[in-house]
């Protein structure tokens, strides 16, 4: 695949700013979230009339967490992307977490994937792996892919033990 010849999207070569405007809100306690955002409500890129690149994109997503005894932690969440020229599409994904530390899961992409992770907490690292398999009409040209991950979250005060620590609402 290239670029199509006189495609209105790539055939300007000067730089310059295109300014847009998202929303999103967030709604959580330490058990629970629910939110819903669009990051580009408001777009003043000037497109092909054809392009559905500047058509916004809508997400509604929500997560709990289910204690199953004192070291068992189940973490279901579901994300909604909707945009209104293309099939709603739902992430669905589920976490066993064992004493706040090690994490196991798995994921179901409506249509197209089926993931698999393994996640690590230590203090305010956070280490992963997960692994995609396609299962829509990808999968005859895509064995899948790996991921691995590092994060590092730089807010947080403290030991886990901490009380007064901040909690990034995506870890819990």
């Amino acid at each position: 695949m290239g670029i199509t010849p006189g495609d209105p999207l790539y055939g300007i070569t000067k730089t310059f700013t295109i300014p847009y405007l998202g929303l999103g809100v967030l709604y959580y306690t330490d058990r629970f979230y629910v939110g819903a955002s669009s990051p580009r409500i408001v777009s003043f890129e000037k497109a092909s009339a054809r392009s559905t690149i500047t058509a916004p994109h809508y997400y509604l997503y929500g997560g709990l967490k289910i204690t199953l005894d004192e070291s068992l932690e189940l973490r279901p969440a579901l994300l909604t992307k909707y945009q209104p020229k293309a099939p709603i599409e739902f992430d669905l994904a589920a976490d066993i977490w064992y004493n706040d530390r090690f994490g196991f899961g798995a994921a179901y992409r409506t249509g197209d994937a089926i993931n698999l992770m393994l996640k690590m907490k230590y203090r305010n690292l956070f280490f992963g792996y997960s692994y995609d398999m396609n299962i829509s009409g990808l999968k005859n040209f895509n064995r899948g892919s790996h991921e691995l991950f590092l994060g590092l979250d730089l807010c947080r005060k403290g030991n886990s033990d901490d009380p007064t620590r901040n909690t990034n609402i995506r870890y819990f």
